[in-house]
């Protein structure tokens, strides 16, 4: 993925990635969103450029421009509830991007792995920005990981398709 090519993925991916996190549902804290679906995306179909992708949308969101889930931007983003899910990208995007053209068996690993640690900071950052007890800022958000684990799937499945269509 070269020049003008390469550039065009990744900013296609970061438009993915700022639509789906325009569309969100709140149900409490941490809004349902299709995030996790676009970074893994990323990850999967871009490889370590993805992190690009993760970069941008976080800089641009920093710098005010309301890109977070519920048109929500700046750096106090970071600290609210959603804000470890934030950081986490960073995590997730990386353990999508190890799995890029490796066998199934390594892509489910790190998937999972990169799955576990973005909870685990999606969870720190919930239960500081909130101040409830690390039990139940568990509670309030494993809810999500079914709907995040499927989105992965869905995710993986088209990269290895839009990659079969750009080979053809």
């Amino acid at each position: 993925m070269k020049g003008t090519n390469g550039l065009v993925k990744i900013a296609l991916m970061l438009t993915v990635l700022i639509v789906s996190s325009l569309i969100s549902i709140y149900v409490g804290g941490v809004p349902i969103t299709l995030q996790v679906f676009a970074v893994a995306l990323a990850g999967y179909l871009l490889g370590y450029r993805g992190l690009v992708v993760v970069g941008a949308y976080l800089i641009i969101g920093m710098i005010g421009v309301p890109i977070f889930s519920g048109f929500g931007a700046g750096v106090a983003s970071l600290v609210g509830p959603s804000g470890g899910y934030l950081v986490g990208f960073v995590v997730l995007v990386s353990g999508c991007a190890i799995c890029k053209d490796r066998p199934v068996w390594l892509v489910v690993v790190s998937s999972v792995v990169a799955l576990v640690v973005f909870y685990a900071f999606g969870i720190a950052g919930y239960t500081l920005s909130t101040g409830v007890d690390l039990g139940l800022g568990i509670l309030a958000n494993i809810w999500y990981l079914p709907k995040d684990v499927v989105l992965m799937i869905l995710a993986y499945v088209l990269a290895k398709r839009i990659e079969n269509i750009i080979k053809e």
